[in-house]
C-alpha cells in the first residue's frame, strides 16, 4: 500500500445466509449528534472527518496495524467543474484515504490531519479509482481497499423535508447494495444514522452488530478525549483487536493481507499528482522534468 501501507483484506467466513447482502442500522441522538458538531467546530473539523477517523480507527484496532486505507465518497461539487452545484447529475466518486495510527498520539491534532489531507484531495477528486490503481503496486485483479464510507449531510430525507410544502411530509428512502464487502452510509439529519451495508458470505450478524456498537463508542467518546489518545475512545469496552471481530474462531474478520506491503504508488509527475502527494507520499523523481 501507499509508503508501505498494508492493504486490509477482509478475512472469509462460512454464512448459510441466502441473501449475500445485508445491513443494520444504528441512530445516535441529538444531543450526541449535537456533541459531535460542537466538537468538530471547535476544533476546526467537519462531522464527516470525524466519521472518517472513527471509522480508520476500527479497521486500525481491529486488523492490529497502524497504517490503514479505505475508500470514501466525495461529492465532486467543490473542485475544478466551473458551477457544478448548478448541474443536473452525478459527480461522485470514490477515492482511497490514508490514515497512519499512533495509540499515544492526542486525537485532535491526528484528527486534524486527516481533515488538511481530504481537503488536499479536492482539486484531484475526479481522478478514476481505476487510474488511481493503476498507478499502485496493487497486483492487477486486486481491490485496493474492501471497505468505503459514505457521508451525507443533510441527509436526502432531511433536505427533501427542509423544502416545506408537501415535501415535509413525505419521505426519502436509500435502496442500495454496495459493491464492497463493507460499506458504512452516515446520514444527518434530526439525529444522526450509519447504516453498514456487509456481505453475508463473509461476515455475519452478530459480529456486525457488534461493529457499529464499537462505532458507536468511538463517536460518543469523541468529544471527551480531545487531548487523549485515539486508543482511549474505546477504553476498556472494546475487546481485543484479535477478538472483536473473529465469529467465535481466531481468524479475526479483517487481517492485514502480507502480499501488497510494498509502496503502493510509483514516481509520477509532480504536475499530475502533487495533490495526492501528502495522502500517499508520491515524491518527484529526479529524472521527472
Amino acid at each position: 500500500m501507499p509508503g508501505g501501507a498494508n492493504r486490509l483484506q477482509l478475512a472469509e467466513t462460512v454464512s448459510s445466509c441466502v441473501s449475500p447482502c445485508a445491513a443494520q442500522e444504528i441512530v445516535l441522538s441529538q444531543a450526541t449528534k449535537s456533541a459531535l458538531k460542537t466538537f468538530a467546530k471547535e476544533n476546526g473539523l467537519t462531522l464527516n472527518t470525524l466519521v472518517q477517523g472513527a471509522w480508520a480507527l476500527l479497521l486500525g484496532r481491529h486488523s492490529g496495524t497502524e497504517d490503514v486505507v479505505f475508500g470514501a465518497v466525495r461529492a465532486g461539487r467543490r473542485s475544478t467543474v466551473p458551477d457544478a452545484d448548478s448541474i443536473v447529475g452525478l459527480f461522485i466518486n470514490t477515492v482511497p484515504v490514508r490514515a497512519r495510527l499512533e495509540a499515544d498520539a492526542p486525537l485532535v491534532p491526528w484528527l486534524r490531519t486527516l481533515r488538511e489531507e481530504w481537503v488536499v484531495v479536492r482539486d484531484h477528486e475526479h481522478t478514476p479509482l481505476a487510474k488511481i490503481q493503476s498507478w499502485s503496486e496493487v497486483p492487477a485483479g486486486q481491490p485496493l481497499f474492501e471497505t468505503v464510507v459514505s457521508f451525507q449531510d443533510p441527509s436526502w430525507d432531511a433536505a427533501l423535508r427542509a423544502q416545506g410544502g408537501a415535501w415535509a411530509q413525505r419521505e426519502f428512502g436509500v435502496r442500495n447494495q454496495p459493491n464492497y464487502p463493507l460499506a458504512l452510509d452516515v446520514y444527518v439529519g434530526d439525529d444522526l444514522r450509519a447504516k453498514l451495508f456487509y456481505d453475508r458470505r463473509r461476515f455475519d450478524d452478530n459480529s456486525m452488530a457488534r461493529l457499529l456498537g464499537h462505532f458507536r463508542t468511538m463517536l460518543e467518546a469523541m468529544p471527551f478525549s480531545p487531548r487523549r489518545g485515539w486508543s482511549n475512545c474505546l477504553g476498556s469496552r472494546s475487546p481485543s483487536a484479535t477478538s472483536c471481530l473473529s465469529n467465535g474462531t481466531t481468524r479475526p474478520l479483517i487481517s492485514r493481507s502480507t502480499s501488497a506491503s510494498t509502496s503502493c504508488l510509483k514516481n509520477k509527475p509532480r504536475a499530475r499528482l502533487t495533490r495526492w502527494r501528502s495522502r500517499m507520499e508520491i515524491t518527484k523523481s529526479p529524472t521527472v522534468n
